[in-house]
């Protein structure tokens, strides 16, 4: 558990950056989605998260679905990958779990609908997400070597991975519309005032 907090704190410096070891030093979205519930637990992030939401937010734009590193310093390269750009609905859902305080969800609500319908407008007539790039399974234990060298994806299906992510931001958007309709008399899915 020290090691973790340390590393935590490593990593928790204007952005919340991957690993401290490399000088990269980019505010990768997949991380932060995956390692949120456990920073959330170790401290009190809040006021660094709501900074870095608002960091998001920025980037958005009518072209720019969802960046992978915040501030987005590689442009618009392979924007819109499942689990990356599910930051933006998993961090306030999990602030908001964490800590109770609605108005992360009131001030996300924009970015999450924006994303949700950035993947709508992905999905074929299946209402499957089936195209762009996408991580997959990203390290999966049961990787091999392509043709390429690449051992870093899984055997799960790319767009299998996207899909489950897809459902899971959809889970949450209507669970976020739910906590403003519980307290307003609002209609699922009706932006919170």
């Amino acid at each position: 558990q020290q090691n973790i907090q340390w590393s935590q704190r490593d990593n928790f410096l204007d952005i919340p950056t991957d690993c401290p070891q490399r000088s990269e030093r980019l505010g990768w979205t997949g991380d932060v989605t995956a390692f949120c519930p456990t920073a959330a637990f170790n401290k009190n992030i809040m006021p660094f998260m709501t900074k870095w939401l608002r960091d998001l937010a920025s980037e958005l734009g009518p072209d720019v679905s969802m960046p992978q590193v915040v501030p987005n310093i590689l442009g618009n390269q392979q924007d819109g990958a499942a689990f990356w750009g599910d930051v933006v609905t998993v961090l306030p859902w999990t602030l908001y779990r964490a800590y109770g305080d609605k108005r992360i969800l009131q001030h996300s609500y924009d970015s999450m609908k924006h994303w949700v319908e950035f993947i709508e407008s992905q999905c074929g007539e299946n209402g499957l997400w089936q195209t762009g790039f996408q991580y997959g399974d990203w390290l999966g234990l049961d990787a091999e070597a392509n043709a390429l060298g690449d051992e870093r994806k899984g055997a799960t299906d790319d767009y299998f991975t996207a899909n489950v992510c897809f459902a899971w931001s959809l889970q949450i958007l209507a669970d976020t519309a739910a906590v403003f309709a519980v307290r307003r008399g609002r209609a699922p899915l009706e932006p919170p005032p």
